[in-house]
């Protein structure tokens, strides 16, 4: 048969609607039928397994794929859908069940989410979401140092509070409230070089510095306007730093 011949079949056949009763037929045929050892190697194994993409081919794929193209598009799964779902798919029966990440992909993935446009909707989810998580899970080593020195210095302070006084609310690494000798609250950040960008390092940037750099910035403003005194301390500061020297930033 030639191959001109065979994609029309092909052809003719995606466009066939199959009827309840002709599915339920093909199925009785097939009940009980033992499938060679060769053809069950074939079923098993994914037609495009250990195929690669070019950049060019996955970009259409995408394209294609969006919008009314999708089959999804417009459609939302019910509620009794969603925890049935969840229900299948949690415990041993996840396929990432006892798996976890390398910090290799981990960086990919977060890379990859980078600079994506977010609805206002989504930003707010995210927003309410990190409200309520304490991150990092554990401070840093020169956060350590900088909460060393203020309980040294017997000043109350508080670590990763977040600030919802501002539009860009945000979780600070340190906050000061007023009390004794301390008249103005004070925020104080402890800024690595490397993901804040320091300009006395110099080091090499990240994909996101800019936008991490005008986050800085605005938040620091925005702080300042409502009435926070904001320290920020490059991390080589901080590494070098006595407690004398924090008593003269206070």
């Amino acid at each position: 048969m030639a191959k001109e011949h065979k994609n029309k079949i092909i052809q003719s056949k995606k466009r066939r609607i199959v009827s309840e009763e002709t599915r339920k037929k093909i199925g009785e045929i097939h009940k009980g039928k033992i499938n060679s050892e060769k053809t069950r190697r074939k079923m098993s194994s994914s037609w495009n397994y250990d195929k690669h993409f070019t950049k060019e081919t996955r970009e259409k794929l995408s394209k294609a794929l969006k919008g009314k193209n999708n089959p999804m598009h417009g459609k939302h799964h019910n509620l009794e859908w969603k925890k049935e779902h969840s229900k299948i798919m949690s415990g041993k029966n996840n396929p990432m069940y006892g798996k976890h990440p390398s910090e290799e992909t981990k960086r990919k993935m977060s890379e990859r989410q980078l600079g994506k446009p977010k609805s206002e909707s989504h930003k707010q989810k995210l927003r309410e979401a990190r409200a309520k998580q304490i991150f990092p899970v554990k401070d840093t080593s020169i956060e350590i140092k900088i909460q060393n020195f203020l309980k040294r210095l017997h000043i109350e302070f508080y670590t990763h509070y977040y600030v919802n006084q501002i539009k860009s609310k945000y979780q600070c690494d340190i906050l000061i409230p007023t009390q004794n000798r301390i008249i103005q609250k004070i925020i104080i950040e402890c800024d690595g070089c490397y993901w804040h960008g320091c300009p006395i390092c110099d080091l090499k940037s990240h994909k996101n510095l800019k936008n991490q750099k005008e986050r800085d910035k605005l938040r620091t403003k925005e702080l300042q306007e409502k009435g926070f005194k904001v320290i920020r301390l490059w991390e080589h500061e901080i590494k070098v730093m006595e407690l004398n020297d924090m008593k003269n930033v206070l």
